[in-house]
């Protein structure tokens, strides 16, 4: 969902562009913050940092996000 180098910066898949941040962006201090979250959110992520020349680090959470599905409420129908 998030790519970044310090080449090209931070680059931000677009359907997260506005529900997600990252900050400080360096080895085992890094976090990822999510708004708005949304049911089809849920699922595992992982973060891989690949290094030179010490090679590749990664890190591994799950996210739930539970809760009622709120529906728009529809005009009555009139006879």
């Amino acid at each position: 969902i998030a790519t970044y180098s310090t080449a090209m910066g931070l680059k931000i898949h677009e359907p997260y562009q506005d529900r997600m941040s990252v900050t400080s962006l360096v080895l085992n201090e890094t976090s990822i913050t999510f708004w708005d979250a949304r049911m089809d959110d849920s699922g595992c992520y992982t973060c891989l940092f690949n290094v030179f020349p010490l090679g590749s680090f990664s890190g591994h959470t799950c996210l739930s996000v539970l809760g009622n599905p709120i529906l728009p409420s529809l005009p009555s129908l009139k006879r």
